[in-house]
């Protein structure tokens, strides 16, 4: 549902559809499609639990960068509000190429460079990545 854009209310629904689809298809297994926890909480926590441990790979592998790049894209959303994405593409001594998206911030007010290299100073620092490699 998480990697769809869709609610996490939805679950409950797609549990509803699984468990007749269970009854019809193999109505042995279908208790096992009432024990599933597809709640609004449940499906936040399990996306909760992903994206941190997507961020400890990242601290992992970007321990091993010998160097790295950035690219930055700063936009505004429908509230006006300024949000600033940052990629991050590293590469180690076995030449692995790690792309991956560290950080999204939300910028309220008037936004600067200084406000965006700020930001991006911070990710760089929680990441502990060193701007002589960049």
């Amino acid at each position: 549902m998480v990697e769809r854009g869709k609610l996490f209310t939805d679950g409950n629904f797609i549990k509803e559809c699984m468990i007749k689809a269970a009854n019809e298809l193999c109505p042995e297994k279908a208790n096992f499609f009432e024990s599933i926890s597809l709640s609004a909480i449940s499906v936040v926590r399990t996306a909760e639990e992903l994206g941190e441990n997507i961020a400890l790979q990242l601290h992992q592998k970007a321990r091993n960068f010998l160097w790295y790049s950035l690219a930055l894209d700063e936009s505004t959303d429908l509230l006006s509000t300024s949000q600033l994405l940052m990629f991050i593409h590293g590469i180690d001594l076995d030449f692995q190429i790690t792309e991956e998206l560290p950080s999204v911030c939300s910028m309220h007010g008037r936004t600067t460079g200084e406000d965006i290299f700020m930001e991006a100073h911070k990710t760089l620092q929680d990441y502990n990545l060193q701007l002589n490699q960049l």
